[in-house]
Order: C-alpha cells, then sequence, then structure tokens
C-alpha cells in the first residue's frame, strides 16, 4: 500500500490530497488515496481498466457530481490553495468516437486533440492538466507526436497522464502511480517502475496489463478465496500451541468432549453454551430464549454458525462444549462458523483439523465446506 505519511510525499506540489474516497452511492470508487503531484513534469497513471484512473482526474477537475460520484477527504490543495469552485486542473478526457481507422483520420484526430491540449495549455491559470487515454484510437506516428507534444508542455507545468500503452510511457513519466481497485498501490520514479524495482504488484502488471485485486470495501464473503484473509478478531492459527482452547482469544474457547466437566478452561460461569451432543447441537443461553436446538442439517449448522456469529460479535465467554460422537455434526458446525467468519473453505478445513481430533473429520468435509461457503456467497 501506498504511504501517505508526510515523509514520503513531496514538498512544494502544485496538488496534494489526503485520505481522498469517492463514492457512488454504498459503493467505494476510490479508497483512501493520498498523493501528490509536482509543479512540473508527467506523472503516469497506470493500472487495470476500472482501478479508478479516471475517477481521479474527474476530481481535480471537479467535474464528479455531473458522472453521479461524490467525495470525501482530508485535505485537498491546488496551486497552494483548497481545491475547489474556480481553482480546478484542466481535463482533457477521452474521447472515444474519434478511433482512426486510416492514416488520414488519425492525422485528423491528433489534430484536434492537439488543438484542444494547446487551448488547456495556454491558459494562464492552468499550472495541471489533467490527461486520459492521449493517443487512444491514434495511429503509431500520430501517437508518437502526441507524446512530444505532452513532453514539450511538460517544460513548465505538471501533467498527470493516463495510459493503457505502457510503451509510450517508458521514459517519458517521472513517476508513475500504479493503482487497482480504487486504491494507489506505488508512487514511484518512472525508471524504477520500469526497471521492475516497485515490488511483486507492479512486475505482474507490466507483464500482464492486469492486476486482479479485491476492492477494500468488499464483503469477504463474495472474494474469491485466495483473497479472503482470517477476519479481524479471528486468531492467526485458531488455536494456541497444543493444539486445545481457544477459537478467539478471550472470547470463543472450544471444549472438547475429553475436558467437558473439566475446571481448565476460563469460561465455567459463562451464560452461552453451544453443546453439540448425539448429533444435535443446542444453544443455551439469553437472547433466543434459554434453549436453541439445531438438527444436523446443512442449512441449519449454517444458522447455527450464523447464531454464534451473533453472539461473538455481542457478548465474551462463549463455549463450545464438542462432544466427538462419531457424527460430522462438530466438524461441520466449526467449518461452518469459520466460513462465517470470512475464511476460505481450504483455511477454515486446516483449522478444523486442528481443532477436533482426527476422527470428527470425516471423509468429504473439504468439499462440504466449499458447498457451504457457495450457499453463503450467493445469500442476499
Amino acid at each position: 500500500m501506498f504511504d501517505a505519511s508526510p515523509a514520503t510525499l513531496k514538498t512544494n506540489p502544485v496538488a496534494a490530497v489526503r485520505d481522498l474516497t469517492v463514492h457512488c452511492g454504498g459503493r467505494d470508487i476510490l479508497s483512501h488515496v493520498s498523493f501528490d503531484l509536482p509543479r512540473v513534469g508527467i506523472v503516469g497513471l497506470v493500472g487495470p481498466m476500472g482501478s479508478g484512473k479516471s475517477t481521479l482526474l474527474h476530481f481535480l477537475a471537479g467535474d464528479l457530481e455531473k458522472h453521479g460520484l461524490a467525495a470525501r477527504f482530508a485535505s485537498a490543495c491546488y496551486r497552494d490553495a483548497p481545491l475547489g469552485a474556480g481553482n480546478y486542473a484542466a481535463l482533457i478526457g477521452q474521447r472515444p468516437r474519434e478511433e482512426a481507422g486510416t492514416a488520414e483520420e488519425s492525422a485528423a484526430a491528433f489534430m484536434q486533440r492537439r488543438a484542444r491540449l494547446l487551448e488547456h495549455a495556454g491558459a494562464r491559470e492552468t499550472a495541471l492538466l489533467c490527461v486520459d487515454e492521449p493517443t487512444a484510437g491514434l495511429l503509431e506516428p500520430d501517437g508518437r507526436r502526441m507524446m512530444a507534444l505532452l513532453a514539450e508542455l511538460a517544460r513548465d507545468r505538471s501533467i498527470v497522464l493516463v495510459s493503457h500503452n505502457l510503451t509510450q510511457l517508458r521514459g517519458l513519466c517521472d513517476r508513475i502511480l500504479l493503482m487497482s481497485a480504487g486504491r494507489i498501490l506505488r508512487d514511484v520514479a518512472g525508471e524504477a517502475f520500469f526497471r521492475r524495482e516497485a515490488g511483486p504488484e507492479a512486475a505482474h502488471f507490466l507483464d500482464t496489463r492486469n492486476l486482479a485485486l479485491p476492492r477494500i470495501d468488499t464483503e469477504p464473503r463474495h472474494l474469491a478465496p485466495e483473497f479472503r484473509q482470517a477476519a479481524k478478531d479471528l486468531a492467526a492459527h485458531i488455536l494456541p500451541e497444543g493444539g486445545s482452547g481457544w477459537i478467539i482469544p478471550n472470547r470463543l474457547w472450544l471444549r472438547k468432549d475429553n475436558e467437558i466437566g473439566s475446571e481448565t478452561a476460563p469460561f465455567a460461569d459463562t451464560p452461552i453454551i453451544y453443546r453439540i451432543e448425539n448429533g444435535h447441537l443446542t444453544r443455551t443461553g439469553p437472547g433466543t430464549g434459554s434453549l436453541t436446538r439445531w438438527p444436523n442439517e446443512d442449512r441449519d449448522l449454517l444458522s447455527a454458525a450464523a447464531s454464534l456469529r451473533r453472539d461473538v460479535a455481542a457478548a465474551t465467554g462463549i463455549m463450545i462444549e464438542a462432544e466427538t460422537d462419531g457424527t460430522a455434526t462438530a466438524s461441520r458446525f466449526l467449518g461452518a462458523f469459520l466460513i462465517r467468519m470470512g475464511l476460505a473453505p481450504e483455511t477454515a478445513f486446516t483449522a478444523t483439523e486442528r481443532c477436533l481430533p482426527e476422527a470428527a473429520v470425516q471423509h468429504g468435509f473439504e468439499q462440504w465446506l466449499w458447498d457451504m461457503d457457495l450457499i453463503v456467497s450467493l445469500e442476499d
């Protein structure tokens, strides 16, 4: 993640933005973005489609509202004053209708774009040009002419340039901002970026022109398993060394059948107990009546897991008493709870193996977890 601490942000920028989030309804398009732009030179803004590049330019140009977007931020300055009415950057946006199929059409499109650039650059108050895909649809010779024009204009002003043509950016950009999923992942010198010195994400983008990352506000149950981390407050390794005890430290304790009745658990007086016995799951305690019982059916176990998740969020000192009696109830309830907490099925499988005796984890359990994960992901 881009380090937005004051030490890393450049001094005397033409524009400086801190903690910018742009949203549409309940969805974040940009998430906690911080950056600055130099007084002169070109900053390349790169990343896969949908990563938020054009949205960032629209923010600097002050036209989010007409696109149905709204922003919140800690601070945003342009030309040493707050970014706002009468103090916005100039935007030369995408013009997809100008696709050129012949050399003549390409030359005509170049001249039109050149005229727009020079018009904006000629305005005395324009210290920052936001240029979005200036070579899209142009044939290669006109694309080179456009980049040469931008290099010339950048001698005495700042340009932030969005382009999917990385070949044209190499040797042109003083800095590169790499974006994905509404975030700035890297802010590095242009030469370092193209020398593959900006980390694995940047190297992957250079190789594939893609960088599929989940949006920061995505619900864990909607993520592909490879992107899921252990949910907040869930222990990294599920159990302490020795494989017995808590699932969530100081909140949720697992007692297996050989421990039930002992005084080893810290929550002996807990008011909420989930007990697994004879293929059934029972909850005792306040909140849903004195006794709630679920049979050993998939939907019922998922319902019980949702109940436990609510209890964990609202209370401390919850006990699971698991009699491993040869049925699959203990492993399936614990696995369903871990899926509800946002773990990927393969992680939940490994964790459940650590929590319960080997005999309690029956054949086909991992596939069952994948089935439950699909059910949860399709829930409203």
